[in-house]
């Protein structure tokens, strides 16, 4: 595994794979998992040619406070959700909540941390008390902002030694809760494959399309 470094491109050959690193940095071996996001270097490798993110209509707000009875229970995930917006809390380590606002807006807005706190309230203008605590206790200079992309469904995930994983390989929008539960599948099924890097050329008698999204499934 190799972090706090970005990938350029890949090379395989009779021998294994090879990547490539910002850093003039290099990286061999029999199979190359690519788990490099929703911007993935390696995806049009693998793929053959670059998919298009379509914004998916929202804007995101995330960060991290501290865990206040009063603005959730500090044991479980509240979600608020009214006028096409949600807000959401839930516990995290270290006594903190992780917390995203979702509002329906244009993309390309500008952004302004000396704002925020404004712009939050008047997109939440009348809605209940936590939400307004939250919006109160958050730190602007450390709250996220994020447009929300998907991708279309991809006809595979492999080419040779070459996989790709999550968001690589299925990135869609965070509403929906079936691909965290993907995610958390391909990383527990691709465990015996790593042992034997030529099961991966498709197709893979371990793959099956899935009808109802045309994603993967695996088994």
């Amino acid at each position: 595994m190799q972090f706090g470094k970005r990938v350029t491109r890949c090379e395989e050959d009779a021998d294994g794979v090879t990547v490539w690193f910002t850093d003039g940095s290099s990286a061999s071996g029999d199979l190359l998992i690519a788990a490099d996001g929703s911007h993935s270097a390696l995806r049009p490798w693998v793929l053959g040619f670059t998919p298009q993110r379509r914004y998916a209509g929202y804007v995101n707000w995330n960060g991290l406070v501290e865990i206040d009875e009063a603005l959730a229970p500090g044991d479980q995930w509240t979600t608020f959700v009214g006028e096409g917006k949600r807000v959401s809390l839930m516990p995290v380590s270290a006594g903190r909540f992780y917390f995203f606002f979702d509002v329906p807006l244009p993309a390309g807005l500008a952004e302004d941390r000396d704002t925020l706190r404004a712009d939050l309230s008047r997109y939440f203008a009348g809605w209940a008390p936590p939400v307004q605590k939250l919006i109160a206790a958050l730190d602007p200079q450390t709250t996220n902002r994020i447009e929300i992309h998907d991708i279309e469904p991809f006809s595979r995930l492999v080419r040779g030694r070459v996989a790709l994983l999550g968001d690589a390989g299925h990135s869609t929008t965070r509403i929906l809760a079936r691909e965290a539960a993907r995610r958390w599948k391909m990383q527990w099924c691709w465990a015996p494959f790593s042992a034997r890097p030529e099961i991966l050329r498709p197709p893979c008698a371990s793959m099956k399309p899935s009808a109802a999204t045309g994603f993967v499934t695996w088994c």
